[in-house]
């Protein structure tokens, strides 16, 4: 369609990134083609994106995916320098800037390196669900959960399964993190009531938790703490 999304990699600072936006990247989203291929479920799901969070992007869009996918792409283009953006270089470079430590995730930064060899016998690998993992520990024995965006994935009933296990495991104030494709957090409506109230969260830090994620494509960041 005429995009250029290598020549977004060449830009020198913030300004240069805007301007390379509005002219390589944002002129697609009024394409035809692509108002026309991002409104059909099958292929956003092709790519990734489940039905049920087809369905939060479109209600976070107001029925305008393109220009949805058109904010998400310029905060990854241009709300974050390219040189301490991972995220971005990989997007617009297709690579690493392999000579610029702050341009690399940070498991891949050299300062990392030695705690990363010290400690990595601690990580253990398992090959079942989530849920059936946590079935299997004692209560109030681990204090972190990281979910990504499982949960966009989810019906309600495996939500609930997942979450009342994480409430029977988790000690007092660990603490879950998770993206979601919308804006807002699954568990607001899907939760059963008695789970959802064991955990408190705050919205305008969530809020600001997104603003600094480089990621810039998901709708949501949210971090859960469990009460006493």
């Amino acid at each position: 369609m005429g995009g250029n999304l290598s020549r977004l990699a060449t830009a020198a600072n913030l300004d240069e990134q805007q301007a390379l936006f509005d002219r390589h990247l944002a002129p697609l989203f009024d394409h035809p083609l692509l108002r026309f291929l991002a409104r059909r479920p099958a292929m956003l799901y092709s790519m990734g994106i489940p039905p049920a969070q087809f369905a939060a992007l479109l209600h976070d869009a107001d029925g305008d995916l393109p220009a949805l996918f058109r904010e998400r792409m310029r905060r990854l283009a241009c709300d974050f320098p390219l040189a301490d953006n991972p995220y971005a270089q990989q997007a617009f470079a297709r690579r690493y800037d392999t000579g610029r430590q702050s341009a690399l995730p940070m498991y891949l930064q050299q300062q990392h390196y030695a705690a990363i060899r010290e400690h990595s016998p601690r990580l253990h690998s398992h090959h079942c669900t989530l849920t059936d993992f946590l079935v299997n520990r004692p209560s109030h024995s681990l204090d972190a959960y990281l979910f990504l965006d499982a949960q966009d994935w989810m019906d309600d009933a495996q939500l609930n399964a997942l979450w009342r296990e994480v409430t029977r495991t988790a000690a007092s104030g660990a603490r879950v993190v998770f993206r979601t494709g919308g804006s807002a957090s699954p568990l607001e409506t899907r939760l059963a009531p008695q789970v959802r109230a064991a955990w408190c969260t705050d919205p305008d830090h969530n809020r600001e938790l997104h603003r600094r994620d480089r990621a810039a494509i998901y709708g949501g960041v949210h971090l859960y703490i469990k009460q006493t």
